[in-house]
């Protein structure tokens, strides 16, 4: 009985320590809680300019500050906020490259900032913090001018406690607050539109990292939109645009006949030992605004090579239609040159009403368009067909003349003959 007594105590005894063992064995084994993935965003920058356009040198700058007296803001470092302001950089060869689309003679160039709320900040505490994003305005990229995007954004950041107690960013809520030309800068929570996705009612952003990404992983809200249209008269050295400065001088003249890298000419040659050199040859032309450009007339003047000094003629183009203000005729040597055209520009040439024996032929597109570089330039040349003359030399176009004098002569002499007789027989 003893014996039996004994044996259930070691028995008992060893099942408690195996029980207590499996619970320590259990314990080891089971799985650490697990750590949300904290939320970041970006900028997007939309460039757009004429289907064309080189894109410029150019770098986009956005100012990123916390608003003054929201939530928790009060406890936020600036020196860590200042970190927050991003830049976003283009470069020609962009509008060929891979985040570039053309689309109804648009070209548009989209990119993305780093990651913004990434780890730029050393949060203080759980809570919600509100920040203001502007697009800086500086006016010129290089010497080329473009819109600044007047748009406001609040980016609603809320910040809380993993299972470990460490902080991190839950949520991201991105509202696009106000125009700040006019002056709405104040964070409109209630008003605001969101730029993307509406977000849940619950206020939970549970939208996939990534989702609405443009050429990263990192989704984003903001965007800003600017567009540039580059103008013929803005040089690539830095010469004045003469459309903000009249008088500026300009050295890439285009009134010099060996110059045909900036706006749009036109010149008429003439060749023939019998040609006209001095007919005045008719032609439509027609110069119409790139996508974008809110131009309303396009100027051209008419020249000669030989003076390129010396303007001929002003000619106005109504930049919508394309249409002149008046018949475009060029003579032998003259030319019509466009000062202020934009890249992106479409022009179309045609001679009308060519006069008998002249051939046409062309050097160039009669149908184009303005780009940046060398090419935006149209020679036609008549050619006299001087063996269509008669042997003798006398052109065509003016024997009823000489048949009309030879038979006034004529007749002159057959009345003086006559009269002659009838006075001898007298």
């Amino acid at each position: 009985m003893k014996l039996n007594k004994k044996l259930t105590s070691i028995l008992v005894t060893g099942a408690m320590i195996a029980s207590i063992g499996g619970t320590t064995a259990m314990t080891s084994f089971a799985e650490e809680p697990a750590t949300p993935t904290p939320k970041v965003t970006a900028i997007k920058k939309v460039f757009q300019m004429p289907e064309g356009t080189q894109s410029p040198n150019a770098t986009f700058h956005f100012n990123v500050t916390a608003v003054e007296g929201y939530g928790s803001n009060a406890a936020l470092k600036a020196d860590e906020v200042a970190k927050l302001s991003q830049t976003i950089s283009y470069a020609p060869g962009d509008e060929l490259g891979a985040d570039a689309e053309t689309d109804e003679g648009i070209t548009t160039i989209t990119k993305t900032s780093g990651a913004l709320f990434d780890d730029e900040i050393e949060w203080p505490a759980a809570g919600q913090y509100a920040f203001r994003v502007v697009e800086q305005e500086t006016g010129k990229v290089g010497d080329y001018k473009y819109n600044i995007d007047g748009d406001a954004y609040t980016m609603y950041v809320t910040v809380a406690r993993d299972a470990n107690g460490d902080l991190y960013v839950k949520n991201i809520v991105t509202i696009k607050t106000a125009d700040e030309e006019e002056g709405k800068d104040a964070p409109k929570v209630d008003t605001g539109t969101p730029i993307v996705d509406e977000e849940p009612t619950d206020g939970v952003d549970d939208r996939t990292p990534g989702e609405d990404k443009i050429d990263s992983e990192i989704p984003s809200n903001v965007a800003f939109t600017n567009q540039y249209v580059e103008s013929t008269n803005v040089t690539p050295d830095g010469a004045e645009d003469k459309q903000d400065d009249p008088d500026a001088e300009d050295p890439d003249d285009q009134t010099d006949p060996t110059n045909d890298d900036k706006g749009f000419m036109l010149q008429k040659n003439v060749a023939g030992e019998f040609a006209d050199y001095e007919y005045q040859f008719e032609f439509a032309v027609n110069v119409q605004r790139p996508a974008l450009s809110e131009k309303e007339t396009y100027t051209a003047v008419k020249i000669n090579v030989e003076d390129p000094t010396e303007v001929i003629e002003t000619y106005t183009f109504n930049a919508e239609t394309g249409e002149p203000d008046k018949d475009v005729t060029l003579a032998a040597g003259e030319r019509l040159v466009f000062k202020d055209l934009e890249v992106g520009a479409k022009w179309t040439v045609a001679e009308e009403n060519v006069p008998d024996n002249y051939t046409v032929t062309d050097t160039g597109n009669l149908a184009g368009t303005v780009v940046n570089t060398k090419g935006n330039s149209v020679q036609v040349t008549n050619t006299y067909n001087d063996e269509e003359n008669t042997p003798t030399g006398i052109l065509m176009q003016n024997a009823p003349y000489i048949l009309v004098a030879t038979l006034a002569a004529g007749g002159l002499v057959i009345y003086l003959a006559k009269r002659r007789e009838e006075e001898e027989e007298a």
